[in-house]
């Protein structure tokens, strides 16, 4: 990162805002998101004012075996806003280091971070299925091939076996918009003016709402609160 700044203020690009600096991480990248959220000035890197970790996991996604350290994330300041989301079928090792990093972020105070609990809906097209694999909206083959067998296994565990040809998850879906995008530019949008605020933190309609289906009817949308 400090690298990558480097050259961005090399003198040949455009230059970023260093008062804007948000950290968007996922699994693994979750807990590193975190970690930089509470070293950033041990590492001289901008301050984070927006953090949002997806689906946080010490051993990473596809293939990885990582055992990541957390740090002590008391060290993230309290003028940040921290948002932790994760899936109803994610599995419990996901949903306790999501918890993990939320209570220990003990220095942000509660109306300044949210946890965020998306909820499955197979009931359109396509069908929306709340586990860490919904982020990766795959443009890769061997991605697409890790994510349909992830969706086969979903489905034989829910005795679904006639939404069979459904269950996909090649590209960008309303996961993505109305889910971890929407939360994302919401959260530096408040972090960055104050505004909107209503928008990404609390429990409210605003946060919880993903949508409607072609036919009217809402998305199951997503859980929102301070006490997971």
């Amino acid at each position: 990162m400090k690298e990558a700044l480097r050259v961005l203020y090399g003198g040949s690009h455009i230059e970023p805002d260093r008062d804007r600096f948000g950290i968007i991480g996922h699994e693994c990248g979750g807990v590193i998101a975190a970690n930089i959220a509470a070293s950033w000035k041990y590492f001289k890197l901008p301050q984070p004012k927006a953090v949002l970790s997806l689906h946080p996991s010490r051993q990473g996604g596809i293939c990885a075996n990582l055992n990541l350290d957390l740090y002590d994330l008391s060290g993230i300041r309290p003028e940040t806003l921290f948002l932790v989301a994760v899936g109803e079928e994610d599995d419990e090792a996901i949903q306790e280091t999501a918890r993990e990093l939320f209570y220990t972020a003990d220095s942000v105070p509660a109306s300044d971070k949210n946890f965020i609990t998306f909820l499955s809906d197979i009931r359109g097209t396509p069908a929306l299925v709340a586990d860490s694999a919904s982020t990766y909206a795959p443009l890769e083959p061997r991605f697409e091939r890790f994510i349909e067998q992830r969706r086969w296994e979903y489905i034989k565990l829910m005795r679904q076996t006639r939404l069979s040809r459904f269950i996909r998850c090649r590209g960008i879906d309303a996961m993505d918009w109305q889910g971890s995008f929407r939360l994302f530019d919401s959260l530096c949008t408040a972090a960055w003016t104050g505004l909107d605020r209503r928008s990404v933190l609390g429990d409210g309609e605003s946060v919880r709402f993903m949508g409607l289906w072609s036919d009217g009817r809402r998305l199951n949308g997503l859980l929102a609160t301070d006490r997971p």
